[in-house]
């Protein structure tokens, strides 16, 4: 994971935005001294201490850089890694929903099959129903006519 958040590296650039912008000033302040007069050590070791806070400015600039450029290798790499388990949770997610489709298909089938197999046992059971009234209307019919004695001949 990286070391700094984004504000704190954005803090880190501006204060050595500053630091330069100050240093800046202190080296074009002393170079013209220190190049009038080379003989005079005042100037001349104004001006070097001046190009050394420039140069570890430098230096703090690079570090900052190598900083910024290895968090935002970290930060790639972690995300290659999010990705490929992403990756890996869709492609078995995928399955499941296969799977889940499946079992979501088999659970309508045999609800329609009951339903299927409800009609046709109230089917039967009213064609039974008929079949036992049309059989007693028979019979019923059958006993009167005995009953009378009008048999056909």
């Amino acid at each position: 994971m990286p070391s700094k958040t984004p504000d704190q590296y954005k803090q880190s650039l501006n204060e050595l935005d500053s630091r330069y912008n100050v240093i800046l000033n202190e080296v074009t302040n002393a170079y013209p001294y220190a190049k009038t007069y080379p003989n005079q050590n005042k100037y001349t070791s104004a001006y070097q201490k001046d190009e050394s806070n420039l140069t570890k400015l430098q230096s703090d600039l690079f570090l900052l850089l190598d900083n910024l450029q290895g968090d935002i290798s970290s930060v790639s790499n972690t995300i290659s890694r999010y990705v490929k388990q992403i990756g890996i949770i869709e492609e078995q997610n995928k399955d499941l929903m296969l799977e889940l489709q499946s079992i979501t298909d088999l659970g309508d089938g045999a609800i329609q099959a009951y339903q299927d197999s409800n009609f046709i046992y109230n089917y039967s059971f009213y064609e039974n129903i008929v079949f036992f009234f049309m059989i007693s209307g028979l019979g019923f019919t059958f006993y009167k006519t005995m009953t009378k004695g009008n048999l056909p001949n």
